[in-house]
């Protein structure tokens, strides 16, 4: 839904991870309320596997949120460097996302408005096979959502290769 940046947090001097919706985006009906609706819902989360969300604003045509920023890559970056996750590594994975969606987080890999675990997952699975079916026919999401997209997580951890493009 938008792109990902690393930023410096100027007034605190601090690293955040901005997400900005582009103004093409913003300005198709209901996609600029609905990114600031998921936003807010996710910045009133609290869970450690939850990345906590700092600011949402609007500048001009662009909308976007900072959040904080947790150094390490991708795992799409990992998944190229060192290949497949062991079957211990990815249940750990999985778990960790699944208890930060038991706090009521709402979490696909391919919508950055969800909240975002400190895998930091929302942004390495492609979009074409990770989509929610509800979500790609534009409807809404649940928790049916949710375990597809845990599902999408753990077959990618679990099959990928140095040559899956993430």
């Amino acid at each position: 839904m938008g792109s990902v940046f690393l930023a410096r947090e100027v007034a605190l001097n601090r690293m955040v991870a901005l997400k900005l919706l582009p103004a093409e985006m913003a300005a198709r009906p209901g996609v600029k309320e609905r990114f600031l609706q998921e936003t807010r819902t996710a910045a009133g989360l609290s869970h450690p596997n939850i990345v906590p969300i700092h600011t949402a604003d609007e500048l001009d045509d662009f909308v976007f949120f900072a959040m904080a920023y947790g150094e390490g890559g991708t795992l799409g970056d990992r998944v190229r460097d060192r290949g497949p996750f062991s079957h211990s590594d990815a249940v750990r994975l999985l778990r960790e996302v699944a208890w930060a969606n038991r706090s009521g987080a709402r979490w696909s890999p391919t919508s950055a408005s969800r909240s975002w675990p400190k895998t930091r997952a929302p942004r390495l699975l492609p979009r074409s096979w990770t989509r929610p079916p509800e979500q790609a026919k534009g409807g809404d999401v649940d928790a049916r959502s949710d375990l597809y997209s845990l599902g999408c997580l753990g077959f990618f951890a679990i099959v990928a290769d140095k040559e899956v493009e993430a």
